[in-house]
């Protein structure tokens, strides 16, 4: 998975022992992940103001990572068939031949 510049993978205890530090990480681009016994829990990332629309798609890109990231294996089993679902119908309500 490719983040802006590089992302993090911290634990709880290392960001609670240095949150000024991993606060300027993600203010310069990084995305910070910080876990709960080896779980990926929260994501840090900088706000960022007057987004540009062509960074919009990159943007979900992450957060739909992020998401996949904390799901059990099953649950991306799930998922995967579910995309796929939505995929193939789209391409039957387009002129698009599978």
């Amino acid at each position: 998975m490719s983040e802006k510049s590089s992302s993090r993978r911290i634990s709880s205890s290392e960001f609670r022992n240095r949150l000024g530090y991993w606060l300027d990480e993600a203010v310069e681009g990084k995305m910070v992940v910080v876990t709960r016994r080896g779980k990926s829990e929260v994501s840090l990332e900088a706000i960022q103001k007057n987004l540009p629309l062509n960074s919009l798609p990159e943007r979900r890109i992450k957060e739909f990572y992020a998401l996949v990231d904390r799901l059990e294996p099953e649950e991306v089993d799930l998922l995967i068939l579910v995309v796929r679902g939505i995929l193939e119908s789209r391409l039957e309500g387009s002129n698009v031949r599978k």
